[in-house]
Parts: structure tokens; sequence; C-alpha cells
């Protein structure tokens, strides 16, 4: 194997594939390829810096494979470099890290992660092929200690633009103590992890456990006395039982600023969600309710006359009944439709027609949403920018990967949103108003 092929081929992947784009890509490239943009954006164009800093070193290389030289610095800076890029984007390809990407953007990924096992055995190869000795290469230390910095900018390129890479603060109104069994250390890590500025925790009421083995109001409160910074909370309460009121109304004195996740069996526009609806119109707070045919919050069909009784009360739409609306012929008993989606579904109408009413974008229900149709997605995002609001709702430890539908929300909503603002406002601000967070 020749030296000076490997690292033509090396020079040529790094310059086309990686450095022009990170040096001189429009958003718009991003945008087609699938790949979120980074933020803020000096940090891709730093990346891209690094890259050209790594041809110049190559290029050095080239020009002493050519004339018969080990090119040691060189080889070595490659192997280093290219064996860490393929680790690390392994290592974050099989954790799932942008599963919820494009195909172009998936492709991409994988293909790099080839190219640089690939450029890794042929240098490996060639050094091990060469009898020169390393003092025989004409490339002084000076160079190689250049060329060994531009190797470690490089070589952490994946890790950043896979993971923390995002620095807007996000708002997540949707997570619960004890989702599925999984302890208070293990959720405060979860939320650090996807890099969550502030977590809303809902509880569950008296009875049933949101039906996922979450826990009550006391345990909200406690965790948000611990992490002040971190964690909010809202309170709840069974809809239909003599203690709704006194219960909701402690825990509201107690500073919880909403009541939710109304999980219940009754039906959506019952005397029961319209006593939860007049709590929240004497206290202010918004009502989160999730929304399952048959069974949670029944009729979303007629939930409008709840919205009209109740004007000045903001009302979230949550969950599989809720997401699965968006499109004007979804069929009421598919919790999780694949189909395209037509616009002017109840939820579609719900969020247009009522100033009060929000949408909650968590769960396995919300990413499915945005995933079914992007393109109607993009434009249901940009339609109704100021009455989305983020949520991970996902009860793993990991916080990200394919098990955690939270970060695969983030990652998805950063692609399919182009404007930042929008973003801003689905992430943060919409949040942040809505629930009167500072």
């Amino acid at each position: 194997m020749s030296l000076r092929y490997v690292i033509a081929a090396k020079i040529f992947i790094t310059a086309l594939f990686w450095c022009a784009p990170l040096l001189l890509g429009p958003r718009a490239l991003f945008e087609l390829a699938g790949i979120p943009m980074p933020q803020p954006t000096v940090f891709v164009r730093l990346l891209g810096a690094a890259y050209a800093a790594m041809i110049v070193a190559y290029a050095y290389g080239l020009v002493e494979a050519r004339r018969g030289g080990p090119a040691t610095a060189t080889v070595w800076m490659g192997i280093v470099s290219n064996s860490l890029a393929a680790l690390i984007l392994g290592f974050f390809g099989l954790s799932g890290a942008w599963s919820g990407w494009g195909i172009i953007a998936r492709a991409y990924m994988w293909l790099s992660f080839v190219a640089a096992a690939a450029i890794t055995i042929g240098l490996v190869a060639c050094r091990r092929g060469h009898t020169h000795k390393t003092n025989s290469s004409g490339v002084s230390r000076r160079a190689f200690v250049a060329a060994t910095c531009a190797t470690i900018c490089g070589s952490v390129a994946p890790a950043v633009e896979s993971s923390v890479s995002f620095a807007e603060p996000v708002v997540d109104i949707h997570q619960h103590t004890h989702y599925s069994g999984r302890s208070d250390e293990d959720l405060v890590a979860h939320q650090r992890k996807m890099g969550i500025a502030k977590t809303v925790l809902l509880p569950a009421g008296s009875k049933y456990g949101l039906e996922a083995d979450a826990w009550g109001n006391d345990t909200v409160v406690a965790l948000a006395k611990r992490y002040p910074k971190e964690f909010v909370f809202f309170a709840n309460e069974l809809p239909d039982i003599p203690e709704t009121r006194p219960v909701l109304e402690k825990y509201l004195k107690m500073g919880a600023i909403g009541i939710g996740e109304q999980k219940f069996e009754v039906e959506c526009d019952s005397k029961h969600i319209e006593l939860i609806a007049s709590i929240a119109r004497e206290y202010n707070v918004p009502v989160l309710l999730h929304f399952q045919h048959g069974k949670y919050n029944r009729g979303l069909d007629r939930f409008h006359k709840v919205l009209e009784r109740f004007p000045k009360v903001d009302f979230i739409g949550h969950a599989q009944t809720w997401w699965g609306n968006i499109d004007r012929h979804h069929d009421q008993t598919v919790m999780y439709p694949k189909t395209k989606v037509t616009p002017g579904g109840i939820t579609d109408r719900l969020l247009a027609d009522y100033p009060n009413m929000y949408g909650d974008l968590s769960a396995g229900s919300g990413l499915n949403a945005m995933l079914r149709d992007e393109d109607r997605a993009r434009e249901f995002l940009k339609r109704h920018q100021d009455k989305l609001l983020y949520g991970s709702d996902c009860n793993d430890v990991a916080g990200e990967g394919e098990k955690c539908s939270g970060s695969q929300q983030l990652a998805t909503l950063r692609r399919l949103v182009a404007n930042k603002k929008i973003l801003e406002k689905i992430l943060r601000r919409n949040a942040s108003r809505v629930l009167k967070i500072r």
C-alpha cells in the first residue's frame, strides 16, 4: 500500500466532506443534509479551521512521502486522529446519537466512520511496511507539535457535533419522579445529560401513578427544594373525588406553577375537568392534560367547549390522541399513526382557533408526530411556533440515544426548525411565558 495515496485520500476526504462544509457551509447546507446546526456557529467555523490546519500538516507529509520519506509525524498524527474519530463516531452511532437526523445526515456520519477506520488501517499498514527510522523524517519537532495540536482539535469533532454543541437553554415541561422506578439521582443526571436548564415535575394524583409508577405531590416538592435552580413543580389530584380542591390548593399555595398531568378516566368536557379549570382560573395557572381515545380525557372533539368556558385558563394538550389529531383524517383508534398528514385536524384547529390552547411536544407521541411526515411537521412547527412547548416525558436513565425520546425530540426539533428565533420559542420562551418561569 502506497503511503502517498493514503495521505492524498485523507486530504481529499477531509477537505471536501469536513473542512469546507464546517468552515464555509451556510446553514441551508446543514438543513438540506438534515444535520442540526450547532449553536453558536462560531464553534462550527473554529472546527473547520482545525481541519484546515490538519490538511496543511497532511500536505507536508504528502510532499515527504512523494520523496520517499516515511512522513513519520504525519503518519502518527493520522493514526491517532482517525482511530479516535472512528471510535467516537462508532460509539455515538451505536448509541443512537443521530438516530433522529435525516437519512442523508445518518449516511454521512456512518460513511465518515468507515472512512476514518479505513484511513487508520491504511496508515498502520504503511507504518509497518516502512523500514526508515523516525528521525529520518524531514519534518521538524516544531511541525510535529503543530500537527498534534491540529489532531486534538480534529479528533474531538464528532463528539462536539453530536452532544454538547447546542448552547440554547431548554425548558422541559414534562418529567416525573420515580418514573417507571427511576431514582431522583438518575432523573437529575438524565436532565443534565440532555442539557436541560429547567425541568417541570408533574406529579401523579393519590392513585394510579399516571399508569407509569410515577410518584405524587410531596416527591416533586422535595426534589424542587433540593434543586431549586433546576426544577419547578405542578400540583395534581384525581378530578372526581372530594379531595380534589383541597389537595390542589394545598400544593398551589406551596408554589406549584400549574395543574397536571391530568391523566384520569373522565370525559374532557365533564364537570370534573371544569372543576380543575375553575381552580386553575382562581390561581392563574395552566392545566396539562393527557388525551387518549377511549381512556383518558375522552372526547377531544368536544374540548373546544372547555376552552370557550374558560378563556383565561391556558390548557396544554399532550399524548397519543392529541398528537394523532394533527391529521384531519386521523383514525381515533390508532395511537401512533405513520401515515402522511393532512393539515386541519382537531389539534391543528384548536391551536389555531383558541389563544388559550397549547401543545406539549413530549413522549413518543410527540416525537412520532414530528417524524411521520417531516414536511408537514416543518409547516406545523412554523404555523404554531407561539403555541408549542418542548417536553421529554421519557423514563430512561441514559439521557441520550434511541432509548431516550426526549433527546431524540430535541435533535428532531433542531433539525426541522431552521429559524433560530422559532426554535428558541419552542425550547424555552413559550414555556417561560405560559408557565411564568424565570
